[in-house]
Protein backbone atom coordinates (compact mmCIF):
# COMPACT_ATOMS: atom_id res chain seq x y z
CA UNK A 1 0.00 0.00 0.00
CA UNK A 2 0.98 3.06 -1.18
CA UNK A 3 1.02 6.68 1.09
CA UNK A 4 -1.40 8.14 -1.64
CA UNK A 5 -3.50 5.00 -1.67
CA UNK A 6 -4.27 5.35 2.02
CA UNK A 7 -7.69 7.05 3.88
CA UNK A 8 -9.08 7.71 6.82
CA UNK A 9 -12.62 6.67 7.11
CA UNK A 10 -15.16 7.61 9.89
CA UNK A 11 -18.36 5.66 10.05
CA UNK A 12 -20.73 8.32 11.34
CA UNK A 13 -22.30 12.21 10.32
CA UNK A 14 -20.15 13.83 7.47
CA UNK A 15 -20.46 17.08 9.48
CA UNK A 16 -19.97 16.13 12.98
CA UNK A 17 -21.41 18.13 15.92
CA UNK A 18 -20.21 18.02 19.81
CA UNK A 19 -21.33 14.50 21.13
CA UNK A 20 -21.62 13.10 17.89
CA UNK A 21 -19.35 9.30 17.33
CA UNK A 22 -17.23 8.09 14.64
CA UNK A 23 -15.85 4.61 14.21
CA UNK A 24 -12.86 4.76 12.62
CA UNK A 25 -11.07 2.44 10.11
CA UNK A 26 -7.53 3.37 7.86
CA UNK A 27 -8.52 1.41 4.49
CA UNK A 28 -5.78 1.21 1.74
CA UNK A 29 -7.34 1.10 -1.95
CA UNK A 30 -11.19 0.50 -0.26
CA UNK A 31 -9.19 -2.50 1.85
CA UNK A 32 -9.45 -2.27 5.47
CA UNK A 33 -6.52 -1.99 7.23
CA UNK A 34 -6.02 -4.91 10.24
CA UNK A 35 -3.81 -4.95 13.58
CA UNK A 36 -3.04 -2.74 16.12
CA UNK A 37 -4.71 0.96 15.29
CA UNK A 38 -3.19 3.69 17.32
CA UNK A 39 -5.89 6.42 16.94
CA UNK A 40 -4.96 10.01 18.27
CA UNK A 41 -6.58 13.58 18.08
CA UNK A 42 -4.79 16.70 18.44
CA UNK A 43 -5.24 18.83 20.57
CA UNK A 44 -6.21 15.89 22.82
CA UNK A 45 -9.07 17.08 24.56
CA UNK A 46 -11.04 17.72 21.07
CA UNK A 47 -12.26 14.36 21.43
CA UNK A 48 -12.22 10.60 24.02
CA UNK A 49 -11.36 7.80 22.25
CA UNK A 50 -12.39 4.39 23.30
CA UNK A 51 -10.61 1.45 20.48
CA UNK A 52 -11.25 3.04 17.19
CA UNK A 53 -14.40 5.02 18.40
CA UNK A 54 -14.25 8.90 18.66
CA UNK A 55 -16.71 11.10 21.00
CA UNK A 56 -16.15 14.97 19.93
CA UNK A 57 -16.18 16.98 23.33
CA UNK A 58 -15.79 19.87 22.01
CA UNK A 59 -16.39 22.47 18.84
CA UNK A 60 -13.19 23.78 16.75
CA UNK A 61 -10.92 22.23 14.20
CA UNK A 62 -8.52 19.17 14.83
CA UNK A 63 -6.32 16.96 13.29
CA UNK A 64 -6.87 12.76 13.66
CA UNK A 65 -3.95 10.40 13.11
CA UNK A 66 -4.75 6.83 12.67
CA UNK A 67 -2.04 4.00 12.50
CA UNK A 68 -2.35 0.75 11.64
CA UNK A 69 1.12 -1.00 11.45
CA UNK A 70 3.73 0.87 9.49
CA UNK A 71 0.43 2.66 7.70
CA UNK A 72 -0.48 5.83 8.96
CA UNK A 73 -2.87 8.64 7.78
CA UNK A 74 -4.35 11.72 8.73
CA UNK A 75 -7.01 14.85 8.66
CA UNK A 76 -8.67 17.45 9.66
CA UNK A 77 -12.09 17.79 11.72
CA UNK A 78 -14.22 20.38 12.04
CA UNK A 79 -16.86 19.66 14.86
CA UNK A 80 -19.32 22.24 15.32
CA UNK A 81 -21.81 23.25 18.36
CA UNK A 82 -25.56 21.74 18.20
CA UNK A 83 -28.17 23.65 17.27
Amino acid sequence: CEDEDLEVDPLGPSEPVVGDEWTVWLRCNGTTLTGTMVLQVDPAEFASIEENVVTFLMAGTAEMTVTVGAYRATMDITVVNPE
